[in-house]
């Protein structure tokens, strides 16, 4: 079965990627990190394509951030993501950016 379309382009980007792919630190040792500096941020935003939170934030792979995102950015929604995260890296910073 042949790939065509937007699914063809996004594997053949991975495959660029792959070629120079470098596996990021271990989980826990950023968790560790992030709890020691109470560094940890964690996103919210909707889901709506027009809008890239990465950009309009200024994140890049240095700004370590999670990104949550669902339909109109809304926080009920997202609360069991929230509380596993608190679980796992206790995050010192949540920003929530509604619907654009």
């Amino acid at each position: 079965m042949q790939t065509t379309g937007p699914l063809a382009e996004m594997l053949a980007r991975n495959g660029k990627n792959a070629a120079t792919y470098q596996a990021p630190p271990a989980l826990m040792k950023m968790v560790e990190q992030m709890r020691a500096t109470n560094q940890g941020v964690v996103v919210l935003s909707c889901s709506d394509p027009r809008l890239n939170p990465y950009q309009i934030l200024g994140l890049d792979a240095t700004l370590k951030a999670t990104m949550v995102r669902n339909a109109g950015g809304r926080v009920l929604d997202a609360i069991r993501t929230f509380a596993v995260l608190q679980t796992i890296g206790s995050p010192g910073t949540i920003v929530v950016m509604h619907h654009t």
